[in-house]
């Protein structure tokens, strides 16, 4: 048996916002993924990452160098850290 929000939802599109309980959002069938959709779903993201990084890759020494021939000083910057206090950490 479905629910009269839900049917409203599937036929409408809409959502009656007075009728809404939420269990039916909890137990919506838009929160249940299958197995096989969080694996693809992963790995197209660690592909679409690894694209970045093949692309990135290549630019970060020569913007480096560009850092390095602009200012004085090293092209990274490490801080020492403090708590409130005034101790190192």
């Amino acid at each position: 048996m479905e629910e009269a929000t839900s049917w409203l939802e599937r036929i409408s599109g809409k959502i009656e916002i007075e009728n809404l309980n939420p269990s039916w959002i909890m137990f919506n069938d838009g929160f249940r993924r299958n197995t096989s959709f969080i694996v693809l779903r992963r790995l197209f993201s660690i592909a679409i990452s690894l694209v970045g990084w093949i692309v990135v890759a290549p630019l970060i020494p020569l913007i480096m160098l560009a850092i390095r021939l602009d200012s004085e000083g090293p092209a990274s910057y490490a801080q020492t850290r403090t708590a409130r206090v005034g101790a190192s950490l």
